[in-house]
């Protein structure tokens, strides 16, 4: 963690405790030391640790944040005013009639950023457990945070609920004990007795990580280690539901050989059943003309003119099986061509020059389906190609985006990164943030695009390579960007050989996405096989042409590798 970043933390921990001491005074009552001893953690929590929108406190993949422990909502409440999701002036309503800020928080109050109205304790973690399940349940990213006091572990429900939540194997479920040993009746160690407090968590199946709640860079360390193990347990997860969903799909195309096998077996057995009963009437007849032949009977008295039967059974059922053969097939035929009539997805290089107008410089399949020899060649083109429409520019200025999120825009520009750094040039790569980072507030170029006073400031990544972010908040669409902010930005960076920026995707606001290719030399789309849309593509295309946008091109990335045609 930088220097930087460690004491920005320490001011806004200082700041909460500030307004909690300024609220409880005003309210003349409340609990201070919960609140200032939780001080630190609500830091790390909101300025580094929860994915959250403060303007957009009901966004569905934020992190859900429990505070068990109703009566230090005071430091609740601080926290949330200093994130923005209200004016810190609130915060001396604290306790008055009529104000949203009770002494226990309470969601009918309508506080945006509250998740659970606490004050009887003991029922936090219940909660908690039920949305990290429904977030399983859903497949959904964001993780559950609950917060509790030690004396609050005499509760039974609480160790009931951290049952439950090793049963359901909830590893997006992070539970925060402040282990200060005091309660409101004492020491926690007289009133009743917790330890061994981690081998009781542990022996109920959680994971337990231990740090000083008071040492910020502590704090910082222990939830990056909690981070790096998650992401880790969930990309295992993803690929052991890949590989499920492949032995799921083998299995079910070899059951659809059994059972075409079993139709065949059938068919013969139906066969020579009929040839059996044919020969066993042919065995008759000849025993009765045998006999005919060695008695005085006439032929005619015993033997029966032959009358032919109205249809051979054998050729019947043939026909019956042929004309299902045809409509099976005739249906199977219509939906194969109806389903790829009605795909409006990007699949193909037509799909670009036909369907929206630009040319595709490259295609990559999906990198875990195909040998690396074959992604990194046709990467390597991708990239030739891009580079040699931007030659004899300097400094050339790209933009990337995409239609879609998850289109690997970012993997593709980092690559592109280490084989220009190689060549000695120097790049500025500008990257777009939707929320709020602390750790990044020196890089944002906000500041220096809409006001030329100010000059961007980059973070060096290494000798060649530097790095600015484009912060995306709501207050991006009450403000107006022109090509003439653009353009002095731009003045700035004369002394760089290339800048990329990587913008939103397109919808999320198509002017201001618009306005930033107005000035770039190409706008680059990077798009998603079967998930990017060819509509939706075209009306963004079209909508940038009549702006004078021409010098357009696209990419479609994760093709699946039987679809997947290499051209060299």
């Amino acid at each position: 963690m930088v220097q930087a970043n460690l004491h920005q933390l320490l001011k806004v921990s200082k700041q909460l405790r500030e307004d909690v001491v300024r609220s409880l005074a005003s309210a003349g009552s409340g609990h201070l030391g919960a609140s200032l001893g939780l001080a630190d953690i609500f830091t790390v929590l909101y300025w580094q640790v929860l994915h959250h929108r403060p303007l957009q406190p009901g966004w569905s993949e934020r992190d859900r944040l429990i505070l068990s422990i109703g009566h230090a909502a005071p430091v609740l409440y601080a926290a949330l005013a200093n994130s923005g999701y209200f004016p810190r002036e609130e915060l001396l309503t604290l306790r008055k009639l009529g104000s949203r800020l009770q002494g226990h928080p309470g969601r009918d109050h309508g506080l945006p950023g509250l998740e659970l109205s606490a004050g009887s304790l003991g029922q936090g973690l219940s909660v908690a457990v039920g949305l990290a399940l429904a977030a399983k349940i859903d497949r959904a990213p964001w993780r559950v945070f609950s917060i509790h006091g030690d004396g609050e572990l005499q509760e039974g429900s609480i160790w009931e609920a951290a049952m439950s939540a090793a049963h359901h194997k909830l590893n997006n479920l992070i539970a925060l004990v402040d282990r200060n040993d005091c309660q409101i009746d004492g020491r926690t160690s007289e009133v009743m007795g917790l330890e061994p407090l981690r081998a009781k968590w542990e022996s109920f199946g959680w994971r337990v990580l231990e740090c000083d709640g008071n040492d910020i860079a502590q704090l910082v360390e222990t939830f990056e280690v909690d981070k790096t193990r998650y992401e880790g347990e969930l990309k295992a997860a993803q690929k052991g539901s890949s590989d499920y969903n492949n032995q799921v799909n083998q299995l079910r195309g070899q059951l659809e050989g059994l059972s075409q096998m079993e139709k065949d077996y059938m068919e013969l057995q139906r066969s020579i059943d009929l040839n059996k009963d044919v020969l066993r009437t042919i065995e008759g007849r000849i025993a009765e003309s045998k006999m005919a032949l060695e008695s005085n009977v006439s032929d005619f008295d015993i033997l029966e003119r032959a009358r032919p039967p109205k249809a051979p059974e054998g050729t019947r059922r043939k026909v019956i099986v042929v004309v299902i053969g045809f409509f099976v097939f005739a249906l199977g035929s219509f939906y194969v061509i109806g389903k790829e009539l009605l795909d409006f997805s990007m699949k193909s290089e037509v799909d670009f020059l036909d369907s929206i107008g630009i040319p595709m410089i490259g295609q990559l399949p999906d990198e875990e389906q195909v040998d690396n020899q074959v992604f990194y060649r046709n990467l390597q083109i991708l990239l030739d190609n891009l580079l040699s429409r931007t030659q004899g520019k300097q400094p050339s200025y790209i933009t990337v985006s995409s239609d879609v999120p998850e289109t690997g825009k970012t993997f593709i520009i980092q690559e592109m990164l280490k084989q220009i750094q190689d060549q000695g040039k120097k790049i500025i790569y500008i990257d777009t943030i939707m929320s709020f980072v602390p750790e990044l507030e020196p890089y944002i170029i906000n500041d220096a695009l809409f006001n030329t006073v100010h000059k961007p400031n980059f973070k060096v990544i290494n000798e060649n390579v530097r790095k600015g972010y484009f912060y995306t908040s709501n207050d991006i669409f009450k403000t107006i960007l022109t090509k003439d902010h653009i353009q002095s930005f731009f003045s700035n960076l004369k002394d760089f050989d290339m800048v990329i920026w990587e913008t939103f995707d397109m919808g999320y606001n198509m002017q201001l996405f618009a306005t930033i290719a107005g000035q770039s030399d190409i706008t680059v789309f990077v798009n998603r096989f079967r998930h990017s849309g060819r509509y939706m593509m075209k009306n963004g295309v079209e909508f940038l042409q009549e702006k004078g946008i021409h010098n357009i091109v696209g990419i479609l990335n994760y093709i699946d590798a039987e679809y997947f045609d290499e051209k060299f």
